[in-house]
Order: C-alpha cells, then structure tokens, then sequence
C-alpha cells in the first residue's frame, strides 16, 4: 500500500522491455486529488525532494488521471473516466504494438482502452509501472504476492513482478 502525502512518484524495480508487454493493477484504497498512474522510460528525471513533475508530465512517461479526467504525455488531453475509492485500475504496456491500455474494474471498454500510441524513441528500451499522487492511497499489484483481480488484455502480458530486467534499480 502507497500512501502519498506530497506530489510524488513511485516508480518500478523492473521494466518491460520492448517487444514485450506488462501489467500491473492500483487499487484506489482513498482517491487522491492528483493521480496520474501509468508508465515511465528510463529518461523520466529522478528528483530526491520536492518536484511538481509526475507521471505524464514530460515526454518520458505516460499516465492517466480518473480524478481531474486527464491524460499526461507532456500535454494533457481530455480522459472521460471516473475514478472512485475500491475502484481497480489495470495498466498494460503494449511494447510489440507500441501502445497503452487502460481498464477500469476490468473492464477495457471506452474511454479506456487503448489511451496512448506510443513512439519508439520516447520509450527507449522498455517502461516502468509508475504512478504519482498526491494525497490518496492505492494498493500496487505487480504480481508476485497475489494474483489480479481482473484479466490483463491478452493472455501474452506478464505482470511486471515476473519481467526479468535484470540490472535495473529498486523503487524510487
């Protein structure tokens, strides 16, 4: 369980490299009033301290926000989804097709869906699970400690526990 009490960024121990394709699942415990959850390359700026840049912020990371009805890649555009607490939120990156989905209690039904197409020199060499908030609560599932409580897009994603990117750092 992540608790934010500040605008800032947790961001994965591994990444889903290209040609493959990862999952994860955020459960909203306490919406937050700035939730941006998605994924982020390796060039997404790292920041001991105080920042105003999370996820979807540059054009290193990608997010979505069922909060403020946002999507963040740099810019915004409009999301029209609702976020409320219990909800479940799926993130899949689908790195052979280059694009990310989203789903909402399983569900990957517009607005959700395919939200970003994505460009192969801003994803570099794969993506982390990110996510950034600012004073809610969510519970992480990257797959290793329990199973997920909704079917990623396709039976060819791995959840991002069993991505095996040997070499990359911890949680930030």
């Amino acid at each position: 369980v992540v608790a934010f009490h500040s605008f800032s960024t947790v961001r994965s121990k591994y990444r889903c490299p290209k040609g493959g394709k990862g999952y994860y699942e955020l459960e909203i415990l306490e919406v937050d009033r700035a939730p941006q959850f998605g994924f982020a390359s390796a060039a997404f700026e790292r920041v001991s301290g105080a920042t105003n840049n999370g996820v979807g912020d540059d054009r290193a990371s990608w997010a979505v926000d069922g909060v403020r009805k946002m999507k963040w890649h740099a810019e915004t555009q409009a999301f029209e989804c609702t976020w409320l607490a219990g909800d479940v939120v799926g993130l899949a990156c689908d790195l052979v097709n280059m694009r990310m989905l989203v789903s909402l209690n399983g569900s990957f039904d517009p607005p959700n869906g395919v939200v970003f197409e994505l460009a192969s020199d801003d994803v570099q060499d794969g993506l982390f699970a990110a996510f950034t908030g600012d004073s809610g609560r969510v519970r992480c599932n990257l797959g290793r400690a329990e199973p997920f409580r909704h079917a990623p897009p396709g039976d060819d994603f791995r959840a991002f526990a069993h991505l095996d990117d040997a070499g990359t750092e911890g949680w930030t």
